[in-house]
């Protein structure tokens, strides 16, 4: 791999190989799906997934990749899911008979489908099961699913994305951004597979030569080699701090 141009912070991952760990692998069954589904132009059918899992493992990534192979970017509508209220929901309803203008699908995105009211979700109940073909609702939850109903979360194709672990996040910083590896060690133990986190540390290492905040790492490791060096790095950051 090449090292990146730019700051780790701007780093948008563009296709599946960019994702890192399990979530590569999702993105890439997902986006197959999603070009057979829109080259399928008479078929008839509808989706619904929700992609669900720990922060920063690569969800709306993954959706981002997936929504101009199914639709035009007119078509798609993204919320977060506070703000599905139920005058949201009856107006999906009155416009969901009317198809795209531009030839795709219509699309609903909802990120932190978590948030949506209750009362919401139960009005949504009646939408998704009525959902006409060619539209799509796609949904992101970091939360657990126990926060949804059951009778909301089983209208779903549940997919959940699995975080990378310490040593897969670790290699990739150092190999994108050369970053050294007890430091890169440090990084992957401290974010715990957030990749989003991991990139914002990776960061302000490079900014400013050390973390403002250092959390001591987690007692509990599957890598004693890898903490032994994070635990190195901490220490020398933490010297630098007191400096």
């Amino acid at each position: 791999m090449k090292k990146q141009n730019g700051s780790p912070d701007q780093f948008v991952p563009l296709t599946p190989r960019d994702l890192i760990g399990a979530a590569g692998e999702v993105g890439a069954n997902l986006l197959a799906r999603a070009r057979k589904l829109h080259a399928a132009c008479n078929a008839s059918g509808n989706w619904k997934l929700l992609l669900y899992g720990s922060p920063g493992t690569g969800k709306s990534s993954i959706v981002k990749m997936i929504l101009p192979v199914l639709g035009s970017g007119f078509d798609v509508e993204k919320v977060n899911g506070r703000n599905v209220s139920t005058d949201v929901v009856r107006e999906w309803q009155r416009n969901a008979c009317f198809r795209s203008l531009f030839g795709g699908w219509k699309i609903k995105h909802i990120e932190e489908v978590d948030l949506v009211p209750q009362v919401a979700q139960d009005l949504m109940l009646t939408f998704l099961d009525d959902l006409p073909d060619r539209n799509a609702v796609i949904c992101t939850s970091n939360l657990s699913l126990e926060t949804l109903t059951e009778r909301f979360q089983t209208r779903f194709e549940l997919v959940r994305v699995n975080g990378s672990n310490d040593a897969e996040l670790a290699e990739w910083l150092q190999q994108h951004w050369k970053i050294p590896q007890p430091i890169s060690d440090f990084i992957a133990l401290g974010a715990g597979g957030n990749v989003r986190r991991a990139l914002l540390d990776a960061t302000s290492f490079l900014t400013l030569g050390h973390f403002d905040e250092r959390p001591k790492p987690p007692a509990v490791v599957k890598d004693p080699a890898a903490t032994a060096r994070a635990l190195k790095a901490w220490e020398t950051m933490r010297g630098r701090g007191a400096a």
